[in-house]
């Protein structure tokens, strides 16, 4: 949904009085990327989730050694599952990236 024109000319006021009033942040914000983790990256998180469940759970009458490792290994996917569903800020300036210069 789009602004109108009032609220276009209101946000087009708040950002020249930003760029006004705080030049070096202004340029900091504007050289900012928001970069997410890859989705293959959290589907293998995920099924190494699970797998540490698996071993948890069965493993635990039997090996509980074994069972401490799924569920280092559970609790270690599951830390970078949440991790990866924040984006990472990652500063324009000194990146090397091509596409983070877009």
């Amino acid at each position: 949904m789009g602004l109108d024109d009032r609220e276009q000319r209101i946000l087009d006021e708040i950002e020249r009085q930003f760029y006004d009033e705080n030049p070096d942040l202004a340029d900091a914000v504007r050289n900012i990327a928001r970069v997410p983790m890859s989705v293959g990256r959290l589907r293998m998180a995920g099924v190494l989730a699970v797998i540490g469940l698996v071993f948890l759970v069965y493993m635990f009458p039997d090996n509980p050694v074994v069972a401490s490792i799924g569920f280092i290994v559970m609790v270690g996917s599951v830390f970078v599952i949440v991790q990866g569903r924040r984006p990472k800020v990652v500063d324009r300036r000194h990146s090397t990236d091509a596409r983070a210069e877009d």
